[in-house]
């Protein structure tokens, strides 16, 4: 397609997919990128070149499984709650669930579903510069704290400090990396902090809105869901440790499978900075190409049935068939979602909360449901 004078090509095939993802020199983000950049400036998801490459090795070993596991207990706390608030709507009568997902971010203890109407949450949608104000603040406040305990461990001998320090979280990394004399500068660090902001926010929350929305119109799979969750604890309330995240395979394939059929993010873009072969045709550089997930996650040829919701379909020895590049809904190739481990772990956390409290009824059917494919795919 062309508009005006640029030229668009839209893909929606796994091997075209794979031509994109898997190339490791066209890494840069389409044109249309660029409205973020007044909003999160250019961090790990708008930046390219050395910039990129730097920025994502630096944040690479935040993500490390050892880090991830220390949010359990955060995560549990926030599922508590969020099953908590929704007692006054288990009456029976219909209500919309999205509004009320609201999730913890990755970057510290702060939580938006504590004050629904806090700076943070009416600044996603509408005023960046308290946005920005509530970054800042957040990393001052962390660079405060990281020369208060660097203080206190000048005081003590290295023998007690060896062996004893954790592996950083994200904001924690990045502080020393500032304070160290390394090459980020304050400016940087928000730029990564804003990004996170954005990516963690609304994605994740639509991410559960999805399964619980799909669970709802299938209770013989909500059954099943809640047959493995009482398997690995009973009648318990307690919160769900690493090793009970790890058992919750079919929990697990029905959040894939719901990111197969509704993706939070329907849509991606590539701007080629060199020709690129694709299915056989010359793409030129200057091109942007759009991975359309939605599409690409309904092939038949590797779904069959695809508007059937299946979470079998994701079962290990049946995925191992299948084109790793029919299903990216976290990208895929040298620009994957950093996060997204992080993601499932703490939809798996919130979701077996949930589910073991509630029984779920969507009473909207996929045929009348009502989509907004903005940045983020929502209900509306």
């Amino acid at each position: 397609m062309w508009i005006m004078h640029k030229p668009y090509v839209f893909i929606y095939g796994a091997s075209g997919v794979e031509a994109i993802l898997n190339n490791s020199r066209n890494l840069v983000k389409g044109t249309d990128y660029g409205q973020l950049h007044s909003w999160i400036g250019l961090g790990l998801l708008t930046s390219s070149g050395s910039k990129w490459h730097t920025r994502r090795k630096i944040l690479t070993p935040a993500f490390h499984f050892k880090i991830l596991e220390d949010f359990i207990e955060i995560f549990n706390q926030q599922s508590q709650k969020f099953v908590t608030k929704l007692q006054k709507y288990s009456d029976g009568k219909s209500f919309d669930i999205f509004p009320l997902i609201t999730l913890n971010q990755p970057w510290e203890e702060r939580f938006a579903q504590d004050d629904p109407h806090s700076d943070y949450v009416t600044a996603v949608h509408e005023h960046l510069n308290v946005l920005h104000a509530f970054a800042s603040d957040t990393i001052r406040e962390r660079r405060k704290e990281y020369k208060q305990l660097k203080a206190k461990r000048k005081d003590k001998s290295e023998d007690e400090i060896i062996g004893k320090k954790k592996r950083q979280a994200f904001l924690d990394l990045l502080i020393e990396y500032l304070e160290e004399g390394e090459t980020l500068t304050e400016e940087d660090i928000r730029e990564e902090v804003e990004t996170f902001m954005f990516e963690g926010h609304d994605t994740t929350a639509s991410g559960i809105t999805w399964t619980v929305y799909l669970l709802g119109q299938h209770p013989e799979i909500q059954e099943k869901v809640y047959d493995e969750l009482e398997s690995i604890f009973g009648k318990s309330e307690r919160p769900a440790t690493s090793e009970d995240i790890r058992e919750m395979n079919y929990l697990e394939c029905c959040i894939k499978e719901s990111l197969r059929l509704l993706p939070p993010v329907p849509i991606f873009v590539r701007n080629l900075t060199e020709d690129l072969i694709i299915d056989g045709y010359i793409v030129p550089r200057g091109t942007d190409v759009s991975i359309f997930t939605y599409n690409l996650h309904r092939d038949p040829k590797h779904f069959p049935d695809p508007l059937k919701f299946q979470p079998e379909r994701f079962f290990p020895e049946i995925s191992a068939k299948r084109n790793p590049y029919a299903f990216v809904p976290f990208s895929a190739g040298p620009r994957n979602c950093i996060g997204q481990k992080f993601a499932l772990m703490e939809e798996k956390v919130i979701l077996s909360t949930f589910l073991r409290k509630y029984k779920v009824e969507s009473l909207e059917t996929m045929e009348d449901l009502k989509v907004t494919g903005d940045i983020i795919f929502t209900s509306s």
